[in-house]
């Protein structure tokens, strides 16, 4: 089972997830379901006055954010976790620039970049061994991505609007540009170069 959540500190707009990948379907649909069929290929996007909160159960985000910018403003937190294959990741993102990256790979954290958050102890589980390094649950970590956004809810239990994972292709570069923030353009966010070759990149190829 995978999840991706992401919350941004701003209302994104249909353009800002059509740059991501994502279409309106006009229909509503809940965290909880989207996150339990994959095989969809939906998310559920959830507006409030302030914020923003996607969540999707296939590959289609965690791919996205497998890099070291994305076109969308303001702060966006992210969380993924595969269970089948023991990874999970937390990135945070000010201004479409990767401020903090953290990954965690069979029992092992293999990446761990920029200035850790106090926060954070909530899902990084102590070692019996003094000299590792803490695991990562990524269930919690999921779990707990609005507490460290600062939005502190409970994601399982809303309701918000339906979209789906356009086909590739389909996006509009011109919305990623247009909607990138002040220190990303819209070229390098579709720039291969400008990605990190994280673990969905290895995974797939990318």
């Amino acid at each position: 089972m995978s999840t991706t959540a992401a919350i941004a500190d701003s209302v994104l707009t249909d353009a800002h997830l059509h740059a991501l990948g994502l279409v309106p379907l006009g229909t509503e649909t809940t965290v909880e379901s989207v996150a339990l069929a994959p095989e969809d290929r939906s998310a559920c996007v959830v507006r409030t006055d302030a914020a923003t909160i996607i969540v999707d159960g296939g590959e289609q985000l965690m791919a996205l954010f497998d890099a070291s910018a994305v076109a969308l403003p303001g702060t966006v937190h992210v969380a993924a976790a595969v269970s089948s294959v023991d990874y999970s990741a937390y990135r945070v993102f000010v201004d479409g620039q990767s401020v903090r990256h953290l990954e965690h790979e069979d029992g092992e954290v293999t990446v761990d970049e920029g200035d850790a958050s106090p926060a954070e102890d909530v899902f990084r589980l102590p070692s019996e061994d003094e000299e590792l390094e803490g695991e990562i649950d990524g269930d919690i970590l999921i779990q707990s991505l609005p507490q460290l956004a600062g939005f502190p809810v409970d994601i399982f239990t809303l309701t918000g609007a339906a979209y789906a994972a356009a086909d590739s292709g389909d996006t509009a570069d011109d919305s990623a540009g247009d909607s990138a923030g002040p220190n990303t353009s819209g070229s390098e966010q579709h720039d291969p170069k400008s990605r990190k070759r994280g673990f969905f990149g290895r995974l797939f190829g990318a």
